[in-house]
């Protein structure tokens, strides 16, 4: 193999080891624990203040690093501070928080903060509800959206996945890989062709 093939494949195997790095990191980030649903539903109005707030998250959450806190529009705390991971969920993605009872009308803001139980990571955001008596009664559990956390995409967009899970991020990647072991190959087989050639033309020519 020539000085030229070797720094060809030499920069192939690198650009292909970031490629995977990228791939992989990308993953990572899109497996953060964010919310899915909540009760009282999310930027939503409910008819009666609720004595327990309920949020379920995309995946199981870690107890420690794990928070939810209720605010007053006007910034005051109103839950007793009891963040709870419920061990009888067998998903371990239902948190709860317990808030003083008596509670006026008006909007409420829950800001959370969750640790992942599959890979330790955290994320955090905040989302609103409503209490007015002339609300509807609060509807059957159901994916809604919420308030995107700070630096990180809406929680809809995890839904930018196919039934594997998989984001059009990892179908990109791949892609790039498969062209750039492609375009190696051809590249191998072109000056391997022209060397094979070079050594023909510099073959003496017997002269009858």
């Amino acid at each position: 193999m020539s000085r030229l093939e070797r720094t060809i494949v030499q920069w192939s195997v690198l650009t292909l080891i970031v490629a995977l790095a990228c791939m992989l990191t990308g993953q990572q980030s899109l497996a953060e624990a964010i919310p899915q649903r909540a009760s009282p539903p999310m930027d939503q109005a409910v008819p009666v203040m609720p004595t327990t707030i309920e949020v379920w998250f995309s995946e199981a959450i870690d107890p420690d690093g794990t928070t939810l806190t209720v605010l007053k529009q006007d910034g005051t705390q109103v839950d007793l501070g009891d963040t709870t991971v419920d061990a009888q969920d067998a998903t371990g993605t239902r948190v709860s928080i317990s808030v003083h009872p008596g509670l006026d009308n008006g909007v409420y803001l829950v800001e959370w903060t969750a640790r992942s139980a599959v890979d330790g990571s955290t994320a955090s955001g905040q989302y609103q509800f409503t209490v007015d008596p002339t609300a509807s009664p609060e509807p059957l559990p159901q994916i809604v959206a919420q308030d995107a956390p700070v630096g990180r995409p809406d929680a809809g967009e995890s839904e930018d996945q196919d039934e594997s899970g998989r984001s059009p991020v990892f179908y990109g990647v791949a892609a790039t890989i498969a062209v750039l072991a492609f375009v190696t190959v051809l590249t191998l087989w072109y000056f391997r062709r022209a060397a094979r050639g070079r050594r023909w033309s510099d073959r003496p020519v017997d002269r009858l």
